[in-house]
């Protein structure tokens, strides 16, 4: 997670370390509280909080996985504040003013990612609806515009940090299927490799209509789509359907 952090947790060490040297050096704040200073920090957050929308090709999906542990050490890192409050109050009293407006900046930048980051997911979704109701059977994810999303790029190493995501994409094809009628699933190219697959872990296996979820409950009907993997084996193996 430190070797590879990512936009928004390098930013937000950045951040962080711009802070504490902050607190600590009286030149350093006469520079930012100046108007240049002012306006750079506002470029900074505002290049911070879009991230996802300027450069969609590199947001990694997964990343965002793999940092789920950063939550843990929030409370650890409010440790010592904490103890400055107990032990040294003035001092923290003394640059109250300078820490207060860099942390709200830095909330306000991490919201904007955030935003950022749902505008770029709700991208993906229509791309995605549009392929499932465009398409039939097995697609392959790299086959689709779907390519060029973050989740896919890590799947091409076997031991990718934090695991592969390519277990995701049937799910996914279930859950924003644009009708009851499930007409295909889209399948990691990873996955779709035999060597792999036997190796890589499936909630069921989309390739095999016995192990789809039974999920008559909700209306939904996996009958065209084993229709049209019946129809792919039957030209694999050249006899009719």
């Amino acid at each position: 997670m430190w070797k590879h952090p990512g936009w928004t947790l390098s930013w937000t060490m950045a951040w962080i370390g711009l802070i504490l040297a902050t607190a600590g050096s009286d030149k350093l704040w006469r520079i930012l509280s100046r108007k240049p200073g002012f306006y750079l920090l506002l470029a900074a957050v505002a290049v911070w909080g879009a991230g996802p929308l300027l450069a969609p090709d590199q947001f990694d999906n997964g990343a965002q996985h793999d940092h789920r542990a950063v939550d843990v050490l929030v409370p650890l890192l409010l440790l010592p504040v904490a103890l400055i409050l107990r032990f040294h109050p003035h001092w923290l009293e003394a640059r109250r003013g300078r820490i207060v407006p860099l942390v709200a900046a830095m909330l306000i930048a991490q919201s904007l990612w955030q935003l950022s980051a749902t505008a770029n997911w709700y991208r993906d979704v229509i791309w995605m609806r549009e392929t499932l109701a465009a398409k039939s059977g097995v697609v392959s994810a790299r086959s689709t515009v779907l390519a060029v999303d973050g989740m896919e790029g890590r799947e091409l190493y076997r031991n990718a940090m934090g695991g592969r995501f390519d277990w995701v994409w049937p799910c996914l094809s279930i859950a924003l299927a644009p009708d009851q009628n499930i007409h295909c699933l889209i399948c990691s190219d990873v996955y779709l490799d035999p060597t792999i697959r036997r190796d890589s872990w499936q909630p069921f296996d989309p390739l095999k209509p016995e192990t789809l979820p039974n999920l008559e409950h909700f209306g939904l009907d996996f009958s065209d789509y084993t229709a049209a993997l019946r129809k792919l084996d039957a030209r694999h193996t050249g006899s009719a359907p």
